[in-house]
């Protein structure tokens, strides 16, 4: 292993300063996009649409191009001595640490064997290794094109963006490639969601063969938009092949919301980012929407229910008994049904998170709902299956409120399973509480969780322990634990809720979080809810919880408290 010199160091710092002036361009460029006028002409809609259609490519555009040259920067770096485990690390936990939307770093020598992985190989990255690099049919050589920012989805259902470089030194010498896998999500989230706040418009990103990336329609069934087809919506049809066929348009439309349950006349407008000729990229088509009017499709129930939560559920249970499976989940999906009420309705999923009912979801029947996140990234139907199969009891999530027009709202579900196969849910709205957290607060929380990580790895576990629990890396809006994989405490600032060990507490319902974090921890984390009572007073307290192994035998619980205010 050689020796880190000034230059290499010099140069790993420009790869992240490339990067950090990339975030600044995409904030500002997301703030330049105009507002539209409260009353235009169509004409004027449309022309107003288009520019801002063509200002999000170009933003989107942008940020393709500059990552993809700030990781050809770092493949160069890399090329010239991709055995200098330290000097690839650092330049891997540089740009790790900074940006959320990265996923694992691989590098592999010509022989297809994986010489450094970042972060370490694990369960959660065999997926993408098994894809990337012992597919037979991909074989790499000094000639192979760079696949730069090109989208792809991998067997596990998930959409990645993948850059692989070649790696070439000085020399003209091949010795090996550079794998970066990024999470399409995170990087089109903050942008889209900048856009969004700036205009008013909603935007899509959509790949080159119809596969939607994203979508404000959080319900969405269809992973394309080719499959977006319904009776007496040809309009929509013809127009999904239009817009993968043409460059950039616009036109007006009929189609189903899923988000708003409506019937919606729609403006949509496109652009297709194009890179440079000298990088290759992934294309993908920014279209981007508003409604000129609609028409509801579910009515408010009129029937109304004096059962409280738990109450409704059981005489649902009892329904089923009596009726059987099929009868019962026909009343479950009627929007006028008896347990369709201005209280209350029940949903139903399979143990393998399929749909099985929802009188306001009827396009969703069948679906699988496994890869569902809810608006602050939360697993919410992996959650309530996992609540199923350990008996039943509460689970607090966010969903659209359909008797406050779809609104996301704070949402405390009663899970009752029916035999080991499937289960019902019903549920009650909060629409007092804050329910959502923004992007930047939670890519905050990915970041800081990276930060800790980097800093335990640097410093070594016992120092690194003794540092935190000094008070070193405290921050006043996110609070910080660590945890080993047995739920002792080794690390927390002092929040309300704090204990020796996890697998003690319960939320306000009774549901062991300290059971789901640590099960999530193994799985590779991800984000819940804590729903807790409050050591300093009689409320309760809700936060939203970021979970993130270090290895092993550590994680980290980052929570931050549902009802800060803030601007979302």
């Amino acid at each position: 292993m050689s020796k880190i010199d000034a230059g290499n160091i010099g140069r790993g710092c420009g790869v992240v300063l490339l990067l950090a002036a990339l975030l600044i361009l995409t904030v500002s460029s997301a703030g330049c996009i105009s507002q539209p006028e409260q009353e235009p002409s169509l004409e004027e809609k449309y022309a107003d649409q288009l520019a801002a259609a063509e200002n999000l490519t170009n933003i989107v555009g942008a940020y393709l191009v500059n990552g993809s040259q700030a990781l050809r920067k770092a493949a160069d770096i890399i090329a010239e001595d991709p055995t200098n485990e330290t000097l690839v690390d650092q330049i891997f936990a540089d740009i790790y640490t900074t940006y959320t939307s990265v996923k694992y770093f691989l590098v592999v020598n010509p022989e297809k064997q994986i010489i450094d992985a970042y972060p370490a190989e694990n369960q959660i990255i065999t997926p993408y290794i098994s894809v990337m690099v012992k597919n037979p049919a991909l074989t790499y050589s000094a000639d192979s094109p760079a696949i730069t920012m090109k989208a792809v989805r991998i067997d596990t259902g998930d959409d990645i963006l993948v850059s692989i470089l070649p790696l070439i030194n000085k020399n003209g010498t091949y010795t090996g490639y550079l794998i970066v896998i990024l999470d399409p999500a995170l990087i089109y989230e903050k942008l889209v969601k900048n856009f969004e706040e700036s205009t008013g418009y909603s935007a899509w990103i959509i790949e080159q063969d119809g596969r939607i990336i994203y979508t404000p329609e959080r319900s969405q069934r269809e992973d394309s938009i080719l499959e977006m087809t319904a009776p007496n919506q040809t309009e929509l049809n013809i127009l999904t092949q239009t817009i993968l066929h043409t460059k950039s348009g616009v036109e007006t439309y009929s189609a189903y919301s899923y988000g708003k349950l409506k019937i919606v006349s729609r403006v949509a407008a496109w652009d297709s980012v194009h890179a440079p000729a000298n990088i290759s990229l992934s294309s993908p088509v920014i279209v981007v929407t508003s409604d000129i009017d609609s028409t509801m499709q579910v009515d408010t129930p009129t029937r109304t229910t004096n059962l409280k939560l738990e109450e409704f559920a059981r005489s649902a249970y009892l329904y089923i008994q009596k009726e059987g499976k099929e009868a019962a989940l026909a009343e479950f999906n009627k929007p006028d049904g008896n347990f369709t009420t201005q209280e209350y309705y029940i949903a139903a999923f399979d143990t393998n998170n399929t749909q099985l009912a929802n009188p306001y979801r009827p396009g969703l029947l069948g679906a699988d709902r496994t890869d569902y996140m809810d608006i602050n990234g939360v697993s919410s139907v992996k959650m309530l299956t996992n609540r199923a199969k350990q008996g039943g009891g509460y689970v607090t999530d966010v969903y659209e409120n359909p008797a406050d027009n779809m609104t996301p709202e704070l949402k405390v579900a009663y899970v009752l399973p029916i035999d080991e196969t499937w289960y019902i849910t019903v549920g009650e709205y909060y629409p007092e509480i804050r329910a959502t957290i923004s992007p930047d607060t939670r890519m905050n929380m990915i970041q800081y969780g990276r930060e800790i990580i980097a800093f335990v790895q640097k410093e070594g576990k016992k120092a690194a322990l003794a540092s935190l629990n000094n008070g070193s890396h405290y921050r006043g809006d996110i609070e910080l634990s660590i945890y080993d994989s047995a739920g002792n405490t080794l690390v927390h600032d002092p929040n309300p809720w704090s204990t020796e060990n996890l697998l003690g507490i319960t939320d306000i319902y009774g549901a062991s979080i300290g059971r789901d974090t640590l099960a999530m921890a193994r799985a590779g984390g991800g984000f819940n809810y804590i729903n807790l009572p409050s050591k300093s007073d009689a409320t309760t307290r809700l936060s939203l919880g970021y979970v993130q192994p270090i290895d092993d035998e550590w994680f980290i619980l980052l929570t931050v408290p549902m009802k800060m205010l803030e601007t979302v």
